[in-house]
């Protein structure tokens, strides 16, 4: 996504303003991806130990500030603001589940 955002999006159209905002988003996306892969793995181990219900809270919560934040952010800078309230929380939701996983609460439940 950092390193050739404009061919990635060419691949899909010709349209100059598409490919401008694809590649902002691409860009600004990138740095998400750490924060969901670390979301996608620890939802997954932490649901497997049987600890889901404040993990789902927190994920849930999170998700659902992304509308009211994309719309905050999107008026004093447009796209650019939709795509930050999604990699924030996105981030956000990866760091989350860290602290849920380094808590060790998770060791306590019974499967």
């Amino acid at each position: 996504f950092l390193l050739i955002p404009g061919a990635l999006v060419a691949l899909f159209t010709r349209d100059p303003q598409v490919i401008t905002d694809g590649v902002l988003y691409l860009r600004v996306i990138a740095f998400a991806q750490i924060g969901q892969s670390f979301e996608l793995i620890l939802e997954g181990a932490l649901a497997g130990a049987g600890y889901t219900f404040w993990p789902q809270v927190a994920s849930t919560t999170l998700t659902a500030l992304r509308i009211p934040l994309a719309a905050w952010w999107s008026r004093p800078i447009g796209l650019l603001g939709i795509w930050l309230a999604l990699s924030v929380t996105a981030i956000s939701r990866g760091v989350a589940m860290i602290l849920f996983w380094k808590s060790g609460r998770w060791r306590a439940v019974r499967v």
